[in-house]
C-alpha cells in the first residue's frame, strides 16, 4: 500500500536515516521544513503497522485513512492498560 506519513525532527533528529535505513530509495520525501518532513512509501500494510507503532513518537500516519485507524485503535488499548492501576 502506499503510505503517507509526518515525521517530526524536533522529536527525534535522527528520523530520517532510519526512514532510509527501513525504506531505502522507496521513499519519496515532500513537505521539508526545519521542523518536520512528509515521507511517501510503498509498503506492507502490516509492516508498516508496527514500524508506525515503533516510531509513534516520531511520525504520524496522515494517509491512508483505515492504517490510521487502526494506529488509533491500537494506541487506545495500549494506553488503557498503561493508564490503569496494577
Amino acid at each position: 500500500m502506499r503510505v503517507k506519513f509526518r515525521a517530526d525532527l524536533r522529536a527525534n533528529r535522527n528520523i530520517v536515516g532510519h526512514i532510509l535505513d527501513w525504506f531505502g530509495t522507496n521513499v519519496q520525501f515532500t513537505d521539508i521544513t526545519e521542523d518536520a518532513v512528509t515521507s511517501t512509501v510503498s509498503v506492507n500494510e502490516m509492516a508498516m503497522f508496527y514500524w508506525a507503532l515503533q516510531y509513534g513518537t516520531s511520525v504520524e500516519i496522515v494517509a491512508p485513512v483505515r492504517l490510521r485507524e487502526r494506529l488509533r485503535e491500537a494506541t487506545n488499548a495500549i494506553s488503557e492498560k498503561y493508564n490503569r492501576e496494577l
